[in-house]
């Protein structure tokens, strides 16, 4: 836990109580109730999420946040397993150990007068906080036995490990240590190679002087240890063939032609190589650990899931859950309908509606072309094959495409690879589909439009509260027709293009206003509103008296 990470996190929030459970875990369909998620440490861990992803450089998208709340509420609760497993094996962590490390951490804390403030603010009292250090400790705690038990690597397994995987570990760890220079023609390439053999510059200063690789030639071609899946194999296979000190090349790569200089190399030709490494062996110890880890959680956790009580993120929930593209139309419905009829309706189901609207608008063009492979092919072998036979079929078209000499056939075979590539992402995407398919091509253009006017309806309601420019854009380009979007988007359009009526060239402005005029005469002629009337008609003339000065100017 750091401290500076959490007081930044103490004002995001107004204070609530340790009262409300967001979800429990469920194992074979059953409440645990013992193993729950309250409101409070969901707000935490929620905040600690987006704090932790602005770290890294992520972008935070307001529009996920449902997404990123329920993977917050489901990866606390996954987490909960751990303990379970634990106390199943009847473990119990250390009681008086929890109790000094909390007795500590609290000390750390509220030692500061104005970090106490925070805390006791945010969190309501100490108890509260000191719960949810004590929580986060015993978490720990449970994850230390599992570790202990399941992630124990031996010697033997160690070795087995090692054995059964030296090809993928020199793949990775075999790395060379190089500086290059890089030129664009082989005869360039050797004329600095003889000037660097013959003592007329060093290695480091023709790379500075020649190189076309500005990033290396920098640092006389510096290139970091790199592993032969990181670098274009002629390159690497060309440094690694060669001794430490040596000079090689000209290598022709698709970048050109490199004289590449041997600086170090890490080779491991057997097992007894790789174990005398010991910072490699440590690093594949752990990797050993963490597989036996995972391996173990995917089928301990089978029999998990979680109930969530969150009422802001059911719809997301039914989403996530949903397998089917039915199962998705379905919902879209529910939730518009349960929207629009509950002016109280939580403002996350607006957003989780958007989401499956954007995610269904990318689904339904590909459900079409679905439909017209299991039309075309409906009654040949293709439809009743696996993934692997049409891979495996792919790859025999694209073989005989290469060789066949009479055109007609060979665009034939295209074709069909093409189809078959479809029919290949189909049975992966849409597997249900090929089963059974209910929903035909009429069907899917005729649901498009009435989501198109639904999605049109939800934006509009957002935007009528917000006011935010990137959903008007949007609305916008669904229905640029709607006299009310039309007005504000042209109008906010407008005002940007004035601030520069003077500083801007006559043809680059006068284009932009006349499309302006039309748009608003337009507004004028079908809109029934008397003030977007009245506005527009103002803009009309505003825009006709600069229009004329213009053509007044160029007399």
């Amino acid at each position: 836990m750091k401290k500076t990470v959490l007081v930044l996190l103490l004002v995001a929030f107004s204070v609530l109580a340790f009262s409300e459970i967001v979800g429990y875990l469920t194992k074979d369909g059953k409440v645990l109730e013992n193993y729950s998620l309250d409101d409070k440490r969901f707000e935490i861990e929620y905040l600690n999420r987006i704090n932790s992803m602005q770290r890294s450089g992520q972008k935070f998208d307001k529009s996920k946040e449902p997404y990123y709340m329920l993977s917050t509420i489901r990866d606390i609760l996954n987490y909960k397993i751990l303990e379970y497993y634990a106390k199943e094996n009847g473990y119990t962590p250390d009681a008086s150990k929890i109790d000094q490390q909390t007795k500590d951490l609290m000390s750390q804390y509220l030692n500061n007068p104005k970090t106490k403030d925070q805390i006791i603010n945010y969190f309501g009292s100490e108890e509260n906080f000191e719960k949810y250090i004590r929580e986060n400790l015993e978490a720990s705690e449970y994850y230390y036995y599992v570790d202990s038990k399941i992630g124990t690597v031996t010697e033997d397994e160690l070795n087995n490990y090692i054995k059964n995987n030296i090809d993928d570990i020199k793949l990775r760890y075999e790395k060379i240590l190089t500086k290059h220079i890089l030129v664009t023609d082989e005869a360039t390439a050797n004329k600095i190679l003889n000037e660097i053999k013959s003592g007329e510059i060093t290695f480091e200063d023709a790379a500075k002087k020649y190189s076309i690789d500005t990033q290396s030639a920098k640092n006389g071609g510096s290139i970091d240890w790199v592993a032969k899946n990181q670098v274009v194999p002629e390159y690497f296979d060309a440094a690694f063939k060669a001794n430490v000190g040596d000079i090689v090349g000209p290598v022709k790569s698709n970048y050109g032609y490199h004289i590449i200089k041997v600086e170090g190399k890490k080779v491991y030709n057997d097992v007894n190589d790789i174990k005398a490494d010991k910072d490699l062996v440590d690093k594949l110890r752990t990797e050993l650990k963490n597989e036996k880890l995972s391996k173990w959680y995917s089928e301990y956790s089978k029999d998990f899931d979680y109930a969530l009580k969150y009422e802001p993120l059911i719809y997301e929930d039914r989403i996530e859950k949903a397998k089917t593209l039915k199962e998705k139309i379905d919902i879209e419905k529910k939730l518009y309908d349960a929207i629009r009829s509950n002016p109280n309706a939580p403002e996350l189901w607006q957003e989780s509606y958007l989401n499956l609207v954007q995610e269904l608008n990318q689904t339904l063009p590909e459900v079409i072309e679905v439909n017209r492979i299991i039309s075309k092919y409906k009654d040949t072998k293709y439809l009743n094959m696996t993934e692997d036979e049409i891979s495996n079929k792919i790859d025999e078209l694209e073989t005989d495409i290469a060789n066949e000499k009479d055109e007609k056939t060979k665009s034939e075979k295209t074709a069909l690879k093409k189809d078959l590539e479809e029919l290949y992402y189909a049975k992966i995407m849409y597997p249900d589909l090929l089963k059974n398919n209910d929903f035909s091509s009429e069907y899917i253009q005729k649901y498009s439009e009435e989501l198109k006017t639904r999605e049109f309806n939800m934006l509009k309601d957002k935007y009528n509260k917000n006011k935010d420019m990137d959903t008007l854009i949007k609305l916008y380009q669904l229905n640029p027709d709607d006299p009310q979007i039309s007005f504000e988007y042209n109008y906010t359009y407008y005002q940007y293009i004035k601030q520069y009526i003077s500083s801007q060239p006559k043809d680059v402005i006068q284009p932009e206003l006349e499309k302006m005029l039309q748009a608003f005469e337009k507004i004028v002629s079908t809109t029934d509103d008397e003030k977007i009337k009245t506005e527009s008609q103002k803009i009309i003339d505003e825009i006709k008296t600069t229009l004329k000065n213009m053509m007044g100017d160029n007399k």
